[in-house]
Protein backbone atom coordinates (compact mmCIF):
# COMPACT_ATOMS: atom_id res chain seq x y z
CA UNK A 1 0.00 0.00 0.00
CA UNK A 2 2.93 2.56 1.33
CA UNK A 3 4.14 1.90 -2.68
CA UNK A 4 0.95 2.63 -4.35
CA UNK A 5 0.36 6.03 -2.62
CA UNK A 6 4.42 6.80 -3.14
CA UNK A 7 3.32 6.20 -6.87
CA UNK A 8 0.53 8.52 -7.09
CA UNK A 9 2.83 11.09 -5.20
CA UNK A 10 5.35 11.16 -7.90
CA UNK A 11 2.82 10.79 -10.52
CA UNK A 12 0.78 14.03 -8.98
CA UNK A 13 4.56 15.37 -8.08
CA UNK A 14 4.98 14.96 -12.15
CA UNK A 15 1.94 16.64 -13.04
CA UNK A 16 2.14 19.74 -11.04
CA UNK A 17 5.71 20.16 -12.75
CA UNK A 18 3.71 19.93 -16.46
CA UNK A 19 1.36 22.20 -15.45
CA UNK A 20 4.08 24.64 -14.19
CA UNK A 21 5.92 24.14 -17.42
CA UNK A 22 3.06 24.55 -19.58
CA UNK A 23 2.24 27.95 -17.63
CA UNK A 24 6.19 29.30 -18.12
CA UNK A 25 5.92 28.75 -22.10
CA UNK A 26 3.32 30.82 -21.79
CA UNK A 27 4.54 33.73 -19.03
CA UNK A 28 8.05 33.73 -20.77
CA UNK A 29 6.97 36.25 -24.02
CA UNK A 30 5.52 38.52 -21.10
CA UNK A 31 9.20 39.54 -20.17
CA UNK A 32 9.41 42.16 -17.61
CA UNK A 33 11.22 44.68 -19.44
CA UNK A 34 10.22 48.26 -19.73
CA UNK A 35 10.49 51.68 -20.87
CA UNK A 36 12.32 54.49 -18.43
CA UNK A 37 8.88 55.42 -17.95
CA UNK A 38 8.00 51.90 -16.26
CA UNK A 39 5.97 50.81 -19.33
CA UNK A 40 5.96 47.26 -20.19
CA UNK A 41 7.95 45.95 -23.51
CA UNK A 42 4.49 44.14 -24.09
CA UNK A 43 2.09 47.56 -23.83
CA UNK A 44 3.87 49.24 -26.15
CA UNK A 45 4.46 46.62 -28.87
CA UNK A 46 0.47 45.94 -28.67
CA UNK A 47 -1.27 42.92 -30.63
CA UNK A 48 1.38 41.30 -32.51
CA UNK A 49 2.38 37.75 -33.75
CA UNK A 50 6.03 37.36 -31.95
CA UNK A 51 9.06 35.28 -32.72
CA UNK A 52 12.32 35.58 -30.74
CA UNK A 53 15.34 33.18 -29.59
CA UNK A 54 12.44 31.83 -26.58
CA UNK A 55 9.93 30.39 -29.28
CA UNK A 56 7.01 32.15 -31.19
CA UNK A 57 3.82 33.43 -29.98
CA UNK A 58 0.37 35.36 -30.86
CA UNK A 59 -0.19 38.48 -28.14
CA UNK A 60 -3.06 40.09 -28.04
CA UNK A 61 -3.06 43.28 -25.83
CA UNK A 62 -6.36 45.47 -25.44
CA UNK A 63 -6.87 49.03 -23.40
CA UNK A 64 -9.42 51.15 -22.18
CA UNK A 65 -9.42 54.33 -20.41
CA UNK A 66 -9.32 55.03 -16.68
CA UNK A 67 -12.63 56.80 -16.61
CA UNK A 68 -15.24 55.55 -14.27
CA UNK A 69 -14.99 52.20 -12.05
CA UNK A 70 -11.30 50.64 -12.46
CA UNK A 71 -12.33 47.71 -12.21
CA UNK A 72 -15.12 47.78 -15.28
CA UNK A 73 -12.44 49.38 -17.25
CA UNK A 74 -10.32 46.69 -16.41
CA UNK A 75 -12.92 44.22 -17.70
CA UNK A 76 -13.17 46.40 -20.91
CA UNK A 77 -9.15 46.00 -21.60
CA UNK A 78 -9.65 42.33 -21.31
CA UNK A 79 -12.66 41.99 -23.21
CA UNK A 80 -10.49 44.21 -25.91
CA UNK A 81 -7.62 42.03 -25.45
CA UNK A 82 -9.44 39.16 -26.49
CA UNK A 83 -11.03 40.98 -29.64
CA UNK A 84 -7.61 41.53 -30.68
CA UNK A 85 -6.56 37.77 -30.23
CA UNK A 86 -9.85 36.93 -31.76
CA UNK A 87 -8.80 39.03 -34.85
CA UNK A 88 -4.63 38.21 -35.19
CA UNK A 89 -5.56 34.23 -34.83
CA UNK A 90 -8.34 34.98 -38.01
CA UNK A 91 -5.83 36.77 -40.02
CA UNK A 92 -3.28 34.09 -38.98
CA UNK A 93 -5.81 31.11 -40.23
CA UNK A 94 -6.65 33.14 -43.46
CA UNK A 95 -3.14 33.08 -44.24
CA UNK A 96 -2.48 29.75 -43.50
CA UNK A 97 -6.06 28.70 -45.85
CA UNK A 98 -5.04 30.72 -48.97
CA UNK A 99 -1.53 29.37 -48.78
CA UNK A 100 -2.99 26.23 -48.59
CA UNK A 101 -5.60 26.38 -51.41
CA UNK A 102 -2.43 28.28 -53.56
CA UNK A 103 -0.43 24.67 -52.93
CA UNK A 104 -3.28 22.73 -55.18
CA UNK A 105 -3.14 20.08 -52.98
CA UNK A 106 -6.63 21.21 -51.00
CA UNK A 107 -9.54 20.64 -52.91
CA UNK A 108 -8.33 16.85 -53.75
CA UNK A 109 -8.47 16.86 -49.61
CA UNK A 110 -12.20 18.45 -49.94
CA UNK A 111 -11.20 21.87 -48.91
CA UNK A 112 -11.97 25.02 -51.02
CA UNK A 113 -12.12 28.66 -51.50
CA UNK A 114 -15.56 28.30 -50.17
CA UNK A 115 -14.29 26.26 -46.84
CA UNK A 116 -11.83 28.93 -45.83
CA UNK A 117 -14.01 31.38 -43.75
CA UNK A 118 -15.88 28.52 -41.68
CA UNK A 119 -12.27 26.78 -41.34
CA UNK A 120 -10.97 30.28 -39.76
CA UNK A 121 -14.10 30.44 -37.44
CA UNK A 122 -13.78 26.64 -36.33
CA UNK A 123 -9.88 26.99 -35.81
CA UNK A 124 -9.73 30.34 -33.93
CA UNK A 125 -13.02 29.72 -31.96
CA UNK A 126 -10.95 26.46 -30.81
CA UNK A 127 -8.09 28.39 -29.82
CA UNK A 128 -9.57 31.65 -28.02
CA UNK A 129 -10.54 29.68 -24.92
CA UNK A 130 -7.44 29.60 -24.13
CA UNK A 131 -6.08 32.73 -24.31
CA UNK A 132 -6.81 33.85 -20.83
CA UNK A 133 -5.47 37.26 -19.46
CA UNK A 134 -2.22 37.26 -18.32
CA UNK A 135 -1.46 40.34 -16.74
CA UNK A 136 -2.84 43.94 -16.52
CA UNK A 137 -0.96 47.12 -16.19
CA UNK A 138 -1.84 50.59 -15.31
CA UNK A 139 -0.74 53.90 -17.42
CA UNK A 140 -0.94 56.43 -14.70
CA UNK A 141 0.40 58.98 -17.05
CA UNK A 142 -2.20 59.13 -19.79
CA UNK A 143 -4.86 57.51 -17.82
CA UNK A 144 -5.02 53.90 -19.45
CA UNK A 145 -5.22 50.34 -18.19
CA UNK A 146 -3.79 47.49 -20.51
CA UNK A 147 -4.58 44.06 -20.84
CA UNK A 148 -2.65 41.03 -22.51
CA UNK A 149 -3.55 37.48 -23.55
CA UNK A 150 -0.51 35.37 -25.11
CA UNK A 151 -0.53 31.92 -26.60
CA UNK A 152 2.52 29.82 -27.45
CA UNK A 153 2.51 28.81 -31.05
CA UNK A 154 3.46 24.97 -30.12
CA UNK A 155 0.10 25.34 -27.94
CA UNK A 156 -1.94 26.83 -30.87
CA UNK A 157 -0.69 23.51 -32.77
CA UNK A 158 -1.33 21.38 -30.38
CA UNK A 159 -5.09 22.49 -30.23
CA UNK A 160 -5.76 22.82 -33.77
CA UNK A 161 -4.38 19.15 -34.69
CA UNK A 162 -6.54 17.76 -31.41
CA UNK A 163 -9.69 19.31 -33.18
CA UNK A 164 -12.03 16.89 -34.98
CA UNK A 165 -14.16 19.52 -36.66
CA UNK A 166 -10.78 20.76 -38.66
CA UNK A 167 -10.16 19.38 -42.43
CA UNK A 168 -7.85 17.00 -42.24
CA UNK A 169 -5.82 18.12 -45.07
CA UNK A 170 -5.95 21.96 -43.59
CA UNK A 171 -4.39 20.24 -40.34
CA UNK A 172 -0.91 18.30 -42.38
CA UNK A 173 -0.49 21.51 -44.04
CA UNK A 174 -0.77 23.54 -41.04
CA UNK A 175 1.55 21.17 -39.45
CA UNK A 176 4.30 21.06 -41.92
CA UNK A 177 4.06 25.00 -43.08
CA UNK A 178 2.54 26.80 -40.21
CA UNK A 179 5.91 27.54 -38.88
CA UNK A 180 6.95 28.79 -42.28
CA UNK A 181 4.02 31.19 -42.64
CA UNK A 182 4.01 32.12 -38.79
CA UNK A 183 7.79 33.59 -39.38
CA UNK A 184 6.81 35.21 -42.52
CA UNK A 185 4.52 37.77 -40.52
CA UNK A 186 6.33 37.30 -37.54
CA UNK A 187 7.87 40.37 -35.44
CA UNK A 188 11.25 39.37 -34.74
CA UNK A 189 13.26 39.90 -31.14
Amino acid sequence: MCGGKRVIGLIFGLLVLQIAACASQEVHFINEKTDAKGKPQWATQGTTTLKSKRGRAFLAVGTAPTEGDFSTQASVASQRAKLQAELILSRFFEVVSRDYIATGSAESAGYTAQDVSLNVNKTTSIILPYMQIMEHWHDAENNKIYAITAMDYRQVIERVIAAASVNTGFKAYFTAQGETIFDRIATQR
